[in-house]
């Protein structure tokens, strides 16, 4: 029997690998502009900013031009209008909700210029309130930033990497829960000197819950891993995690590419060659990149990310080059600790930073990149064709911070485990989508979802279906099912609560705009399909007549499918 979740695919082989396929559409979505004449390149943001479900688009932009926001609109994006006045030369751009109020505020630095934070007072009015929250006016030669809650207080600090060698340092900036940041880098000891940063990731190098800070560092100097004492101040471990290289590093990418259960680091460089830390179970690194064929010598690499191209459970890696002549790499992950190099065609020019996320909400991710010299930004849809299952988890946090900083997700599938730690900022001035992605290969149903909240709450989800977005709430035994559905879909479902069940009957309402034919079945994740009809569905209630059917206590899920669409929800037999 046919997958009951199986994504429709439009194959259009404008680049092809062992079933991979992408297209650069960015024309088609209008997206015609291109980095300007700044320094070493912009960012870009792959994160839902107005809350609808959809991955929108941020591209910084150089001096004297604004940024540029692109809407997602069911799967099409649309320019919109520039949200804030902001035209010095940008680098990070980083959607986060800083005061837990639950919209997306938003954070721009600055290479010559002053770093904005703008809160967003609702429905994307975005107002700077840099000076009312207590940070810095002043001129610094920022590039990456990240927010992690390093001291787990419910509330997400800032640490802002600088590459001005003589008059500034890195600095953390804790926030105080009332809208305002502390200045703690000498008090937290994370400042180290007087050395060029690029840019810094939260990580959780040796699993005990705390987030640690990897910083890189250009110029040969060191690059810096901060570990987390737990009591508000950082000890300098490089040295003895063998996580101190000295090259000229540019990205901090984290993930766990071996899929052994901890966060492995992958530093860009210049010719030199890029450098893989593998980790060590938390006790230590070794550097393999050139064993595992991601060295990508004679290069001058810039961002980096992973992610699981192909849905075949293990993390590949796509690496932007700053040499205008040369191509940006894909590394295919063999699931050997070693991967295969290719590039995807036309996919040339200096490219500095991408982000990862899935802007039609196929369950396949795409790749957006910020280009300096190409004649715009550019946009890799994935059109994998292997048609491997997927699950993408969205986490809200209560006693965590709201965006779930700082968690770990474990995924257990197919008698495989995959785990993920969420961010906000990562790679080169990058911000990836929220929402998680895992590949699952053939797994027909996801065994177990646990999620390590940073609070230190630990919840478990079972036997969820797969090719769907979860979204779990902190302290919540519930599970919401969203809706996946294709760019021209009208139609969602809700199961009617308490009971959903009457007779043999089964309820559930629509919402739609028109009558329209669909296939319905019910999925019981403990035996596959139990039930599997064609019925037409209309606005409102609908009954369905089910007979010969014995509801046995538990969960079920409901599916609809027709050519407009795609949606799912949970009912629970009580």
């Amino acid at each position: 029997m046919k997958n009951i979740f199986a994504t429709i695919q439009i194959l259009l082989f404008c680049f092809t690998l062992h079933g991979q396929t992408f297209e650069e559409v960015s024309a088609s979505y209008g997206i015609t502009a291109s980095y300007g004449t700044g320094i070493f390149g912009g960012g870009v943001s792959f994160c839902d900013f107005n809350g609808d479900g959809w991955d929108d688009l941020t591209f910084a932009n150089s001096e004297g031009d604004s940024l540029l926001f692109f809407l997602n609109h069911e799967g099409v994006l649309q320019q919109i209008h520039s949200l804030v006045p902001n035209t010095e030369e940008a680098k990070q751009v980083l959607w986060v909700d800083y005061d837990n109020d639950g919209d997306k505020d938003l954070f721009v630095t600055a290479a010559y210029g002053v770093n904005r934070l703008y809160n967003n007072a609702g429905n994307l009015v975005l107002n700077d309130v840099t000076a009312a929250a207590g940070l810095p006016l002043a001129d610094f030669t920022t590039f990456g930033a990240v927010f992690g809650d390093f001291d787990r207080d419910g509330w997400l600090d800032l640490y802002l990497s600088n590459r001005e060698t003589s008059d500034y340092t890195n600095y953390l900036f804790r926030n105080q829960g009332d809208g305002t940041f502390m200045n703690v880098t000498d008090e937290a000891n994370v400042g180290h000197g007087y050395l060029q940063s690029f840019c810094a990731a939260f990580l959780d190098y040796n699993l005990d819950g705390l987030p640690d800070i990897y910083s890189s560092n250009d110029k040969q100097a060191e690059s810096t891993l901060f570990q987390n004492m737990g009591n508000g101040v950082f000890e300098n471990v490089g040295a003895s995690t063998d996580a101190h290289l000295f090259i000229n590093a540019m990205s901090v990418t984290p993930g766990d590419y071996d899929g052994d259960g901890d966060l492995d680091i992958y530093l860009t460089n210049t010719a030199a060659g890029n450098k893989l830390l593998r980790n060590e179970n938390g006790a230590g690194f070794v550097e393999i990149a050139e064993q595992a064929g991601v060295a990508m010598f004679s290069s001058s690499a810039w961002s980096a990310n992973f992610l699981d191209l192909d849905n075949d459970s293990d993390l590949d890696l796509y690496v932007g080059d700053g040499v205008a002549t040369q191509n940006n790499a894909l590394f295919l992950n063999h699931n050997d600790g070693t991967f295969s190099s290719t590039q995807l065609s036309g996919d040339d020019g200096s490219s500095f930073s991408n982000a990862i996320g899935d802007f039609n909400n196929d369950g396949l991710p795409d790749i957006a990149v910020n280009c300096k010299n190409c004649p715009n930004f550019r946009l890799w849809k994935n059109e994998n064709s292997e048609n491997h299952h997927w699950l993408k988890v969205e986490l809200e946090g209560t006693e965590s911070n709201r965006d779930a900083i700082g968690s770990w997700i474990e995924v257990y599938a197919g008698g495989e485990k995959q785990v993920r730690y969420t961010h906000c900022g990562t790679g080169y001035l990058a911000q990836n989508s929220s929402r998680i992605h895992f590949g699952l290969k053939n797994a027909l149903v996801v065994d177990s979802v646990i999620v390590k909240w940073l609070s230190g709450t630990k919840e478990k989800l079972t036997e969820v279906p797969v090719n769907q977005t979860i979204k779990i709430v902190e302290g919540s035994t519930l599970i919401t099912a969203v809706s996946e559905i294709s760019e021209s879909s009208s139609f969602s479902i809700s199961p009617i609560f308490p009971n959903p069940l009457v007779g043999d009957a089964i309820r559930f309402e629509v919402f739609s705009t028109k009558r329209q034919v669909a296939e319905l079945r019910v999925f019981d994740p403990k035996v596959g399909v139990i039930i599997e009809k064609t019925i037409e569905l209309h606005s409102g209630e609908n009954r369905v007549k089910l007979t010969d059917l014995q509801w046995s206590p538990g969960m079920y899920f409901i599916v609809l499918k027709s050519q407009n669409g795609f949606a799912s929800a949970r009912v629970v037999v009580l």
